[in-house]
């Protein structure tokens, strides 16, 4: 009854969330960029007005295949080339995410009863 008592179910969903923001963040600053498999950023020209000009932009905006494995891209780190750190920061959020989880869970089943 130690371990479930206690105000240390609030201070660990907050160290895991701002943890986990902090890692989405630093993400999305590289999305955009290729990283090689050494880590180096490779830097390519890419000029931003050839996307307005053409419909391209429109038609992938509206595409809901195209939106949702973005986003998948995005959460699962897909931008990251080097197979092993993207396998290890995937598994590293995804544990953080079933602690949270966790944690609210015997948080709700402490306070109702009979769940």
């Amino acid at each position: 009854m130690g371990t479930v008592v206690g105000a240390w179910r609030i201070k660990m969903l907050i160290v895991l969330f701002i943890l986990l923001t902090g890692i989405y963040i630093v993400n999305g600053f590289f999305y955009d960029t290729n990283i090689d498999e050494a880590g180096y950023i490779i830097n390519e020209n890419i000029n931003i007005s050839d996307g307005n000009i053409t419909d391209i932009g429109q038609n992938e905006g509206q595409n809901f295949i195209t939106v949702t494995t973005g986003l998948g891209d995005y959460l699962t780190f897909g931008n990251i080339q080097n197979t092993y750190a993207r396998l290890i920061l995937t598994i590293f959020t995804t544990v953080c995410w079933l602690c949270m989880g966790y944690i609210i869970y015997s948080f709700i089943k402490e306070w109702i009863p009979f769940v």
